[in-house]
């Protein structure tokens, strides 16, 4: 079934699907390189489509692939681009010093060290006041002592353990130039399971903002029909 209305996965080239359902734009993304890759890839995909005016809205992840929403359609003179190594460069960074990820990883860390006690004057602490004890601590050492040891350990951690950015850099110098893109009129069967994900991670930017601005237009046009209407009634 797959066949007759996409194609097949195969390991020569990424599959890449693209169809839209209403406004929206769906890219699927078939990497087969489990959760934790996908959920990175789409963080960086989406970043770099924030930059190329794509409108991206959302994303989902499967242990298969994932899903970009959009307001703009994704072309083959895009693809490159957003499979290219560099993506682990500039948006990476910018997306790891946005993210609390460091500062949850850094909570172990620190816990690990003996930076922060579990038990104060025979109380047992809070998880609330470990967290604030611990997110201090790692402020102020980002602040003041950025190559501080523990800093550094905290950003390997979360390589290794949250990004799986090893396995990320393997698929993109393997895939990148190396895609097959198929325009659909519907959804795949093998992209369907991913658009009933209930969990999407949302994307902060101009896609969001560009459909809030036509829903408000559509309001204000259908404010502007029942003015009509009753003013000729």
């Amino acid at each position: 079934l797959q066949e007759q209305v996409s194609r097949l996965p195969d390991e020569d080239a990424m599959l890449i699907e693209h169809f839209g359902r209403g406004r929206l734009r769906y890219t699927v993304f078939y990497t087969f390189e489990g959760r934790k890759a996908n959920q990175t890839l789409g963080m960086l995909i989406t970043r770099r489509m924030e930059r190329m005016g794509l409108k991206p809205m959302s994303f989902v992840i499967t242990d298969y692939g994932l899903t970009v929403t959009n307001l703009s359609t994704v072309a083959d003179a895009h693809i490159d681009s957003l499979l290219a190594p560099d993506i682990l460069g500039d948006e990476l960074e910018e997306w790891i010093a946005e993210s609390p990820m460091l500062k949850r990883a850094f909570r172990q860390v620190a816990t690990v060290a003996g930076l922060t006690e579990q038990n104060y004057a025979g109380e047992r602490k809070t998880m609330k006041q470990v967290t604030f004890s611990t997110d201090l601590i790692y402020d102020t050492l980002r602040r003041h002592e950025p190559d501080h040891v523990l800093l550094n350990v905290t950003r390997r951690e979360a390589e290794r353990e949250l990004l799986d950015l090893k396995r990320l850099s393997r698929m993109l110098g393997r895939f990148h130039r190396n895609w097959r893109l198929v325009s659909l009129r519907r959804a795949s069967p093998l992209a369907i399971p991913m658009l009933m994900q209930v969990r999407a991670e949302q994307v902060r930017g101009s896609g969001i903002e560009a459909l809030l601005a036509q829903s408000a237009l559509q309001d204000e046009a259908e404010r502007m029909m029942e003015d009509a209407r009753a003013a000729a009634g």
